[in-house]
């Protein structure tokens, strides 16, 4: 039993491979030409933020959500933004929907009810840093102001400051610049959209062809119809777990979650929460930078528990 199942996870796994890598491609052209071309910081800023970051969040990159942490944390975007932003994120779900057929219908009414959730605790964030708290959440949690150098040298147009260059390092290490958003060297252009989607491809493969496996096992030795009725019996804890999964900072956390429901092991309202919590590395920047780590602690139980509500009243919706 054990190689029919490692051979049926491995050809249920092989068979989305070549729809993951075409899309990490397009994700790839996407976030090179238009994401950071757009210079994204600019347009974050003002009081329709929150919905501009909940549009952004649903881009398929890795790198966004960390943008969006490092930009809040030096003072370019409110604490809504960021929420936005962090709940409008699914990470690597939505090539593993796009890449599953029986499920790719699925797709527009998780990132539907995703976006509206995300617009909504936007502006509610800031509703209460503005009008209830009345203080600036940012400055309780950004990084320690660093003096900046005058360089007299330099034109008074730029008011005598240089600009650091940008740089953000998505969930699989892969360094995001904004001057990638030029035109890119034809020496860069195999890495850039051949190499890099090509190994992002293979390990996410890697991590869906081990939850294939894993859930083959249950399948195999508990029975299809004892998991299942155990799975429909547990649905209303199904968005707790679902939501600690996606607290893993790390983009295999995503993959799970959407497997798992692609497997029919998690409902809609579950995969949901767990995609709403998800961020990829941003709460662990966040953590890593933010000099009141308390107050990144309650801003994470937040969005977990709100998540978490939103799961079950879904899962007492029928979804």
């Amino acid at each position: 039993m054990l190689i029919g199942v490692l051979l049926d996870a491995l050809k249920d796994s092989a068979l989305i491979l070549p729809f993951l890598f075409v899309v990490y491609v397009l994700i790839e052209f996407i976030e090179q030409r238009y994401i950071f071309g757009l210079k994204v910081k600019k347009v974050l800023k003002g009081k329709a933020a929150p919905l501009i970051g909940a549009g952004a969040g649903l881009v398929p990159q890795c790198g966004f959500s960390v943008m969006a942490a490092n930009l809040f944390l030096s003072g370019n975007i409110t604490l809504g933004t960021l929420v936005a932003v962090i709940i409008a994120t699914s990470d690597e779900a939505i090539p593993i929907l796009i890449s599953n057929f029986n499920r790719a219908g699925d797709l527009l009414p998780i990132l539907g009810i995703k976006l509206l959730f995300a617009i909504a605790a936007g502006f509610f964030a800031d509703f209460l840093a503005n009008k209830v708290f009345k203080k600036d959440v940012c400055d309780l949690m950004s990084e320690p102001k660093v003096k900046e150098e005058v360089y007299p040298d330099e034109d008074d147009h730029d008011h005598g400051h240089k600009e650091e260059e940008e740089e953000i390092e998505g969930c699989c290490h892969h360094k995001i610049k904004e001057k990638d958003s030029a035109r890119i060297g034809k020496a860069e252009w195999a890495k850039t959209f051949l190499l890099h989607p090509l190994i992002h491809s293979l390990k996410i493969f890697a991590f869906i062809f081990l939850i294939n496996f894993a859930f083959g096992l249950l399948l195999g030795y508990i029975g299809e119809a004892a998991l299942m009725s155990f799975l429909s019996r547990t649905s209303w804890y199904q968005p707790i777990l679902a939501g600690l999964i996606g607290l893993i900072p790390n983009c295999a956390s995503s993959v799970i979650i959407a497997q798992m429901y692609v497997l029919g092991g998690l409902s809609m309202g579950a995969c949901i929460t767990g995609l709403s919590v998800n961020s990829g590395i941003a709460f662990a920047v966040l953590f890593r930078k933010s000099k009141n780590k308390a107050a990144v602690l309650v801003l994470l139980l937040s969005i977990y528990i709100v998540s978490v509500l939103l799961g079950i009243l879904l899962i007492v919706a029928g979804l």
